[in-house]
């Protein structure tokens, strides 16, 4: 029987990668997040206790030892560091100035470095790849290049995985050569569902629409809550918003529609 992959999930969040990676048989050794919430959140969902902290002031020994293990012996980091600074609409709003959580990005590169993991996964915004954020992610790359890893991946879109929403993010996983093994090589997922007008050409259903997930809920009115239902429940609006929401055509309509 192969040993159990070990995990590492930095920038942790409320545990939505760590909990992908423990239900496809990994263990999760540690975890790292500066939020209080998320990390009460990640410890139910996940059952571990993210060390909670500013991953500047956390090192890759510190994280290790939580872990129980040495350098070079953990299977994967996954982390998805701060994506506010890169995201398209902060460059809407703020232009492409610099950003506080920008160096963050290196941290995490630095504490890679000194855990010294087989694989890395790496996830952030499409926004990323562009502005400042390209330089950011050049810097980043040539870091871990420095170090013997080599990365893989594209820009996914979650819609064509099944997902009622389009919501694009750049995949790369990084793998030292020298490290892949049968158990644990660098691949990205499949997609399951595609465009209408590709669905014949690729044999793939069409992509699930906000209507086929939610459609078979009771309808709510103004400020109602479903008894029975966790979390269906309508806003309370004011008149003018349910005036706007009235004059939506059916399915929507288009930006011509009066």
């Amino acid at each position: 029987m192969c040993p159990q992959l070990t995990l590492i999930d930095l920038f942790s969040g409320c545990g939505g990668a760590s909990l992908g990676f423990k239900e496809a048989g990994f263990k999760i050794v540690a975890a790292v997040d500066i939020d209080h919430s998320a990390c009460e959140t990640y410890a139910m969902n996940v059952g571990v206790q993210p060390i909670e902290g500013d991953l500047r002031n956390i090192t890759g020994e510190q994280v290790l030892k939580t872990a129980g293990l040495k350098r070079g012996e953990v299977d994967v980091i996954v982390g998805c560091p701060p994506c506010q600074g890169f995201s398209s609409l902060r460059r809407t709003r703020k232009g492409d100035s610099l950003d506080h959580r920008d160096d963050l990005l290196m941290v995490f590169a630095q504490r890679i470095v000194e855990i010294f993991p087989r694989m890395v996964v790496f996830e952030n915004v499409r926004g990323i790849m562009h502005g400042r954020g390209k330089a950011c992610l050049r810097r980043f790359i040539k870091k871990l290049k420095k170090h013997r890893y080599f990365p893989m991946g594209k820009l996914l879109d979650a819609a064509d995985f099944g997902v009622p929403q389009h919501r694009k993010r750049l995949i790369l996983i990084f793998t030292r050569e020298e490290a892949i093994t049968d158990d644990l090589r660098p691949c990205l997922p499949r997609e399951t569902h595609t465009a209408p007008h590709l669905a014949r050409e690729k044999g793939l259903p069409t992509w699930v629409t906000v209507q086929d997930t939610i459609a078979d809920l009771p309808p709510l009115k103004s400020g109602e809550k479903a008894p029975t239902i966790p979390l269906h429940k309508a806003p309370d609006h004011k008149w003018n918003a349910l005036r706007i929401i009235k004059s939506i055509p059916k399915n929507g309509g288009s930006r011509k529609s009066p």
